[in-house]
């Protein structure tokens, strides 16, 4: 005598997305939730002297896209966090050389300036 049960499939292991990450390419961007905040963080060019940390909290209606842009004066790549998780660090395709760049539009779209696009979930 043969006997077969006949079993359950294992459970699906589903690994959640992070809260955050950084995006590879450009997304299309609409809506300004937070418009550009400008943020001093002195630093001469060709050192590797540390940077201050800067933290902002902000309020975001619904799942967005937060983008942060070196400009000014082209010099840095910054290592983003968010909620006290490194989520990327920014780049581009200019040199670090402390050139003007403009402002953050001028700086990622016309002179390579470091930039990075991460996610944000909705709330704060």
């Amino acid at each position: 005598m043969v006997f077969n049960q006949t079993r359950p499939d294992p459970p699906t292991v589903l690994i959640p997305k992070p809260v955050s990450q950084q995006l590879v390419d450009k997304p299309c961007l609409s809506d300004v939730f937070v418009p550009w905040t400008k943020i001093d963080l002195p630093h001469a060019k060709g050192t590797y002297e540390p940077s201050e940390m800067y933290d902002e909290h902000v309020e975001v209606p619904e799942e967005s896209i937060f983008v942060v842009a070196d400009s000014a004066d082209r010099c840095q790549h910054f290592e983003v966090f968010v909620d006290g998780e490194k989520v990327g660090v920014t780049n581009g395709d200019g040199p670090l050389d402390g050139s003007r760049c403009g402002g953050p539009e001028e700086c990622i779209n016309e002179n390579g300036g470091s930039k990075g696009y991460f996610t944000l979930q909705k709330g704060q």
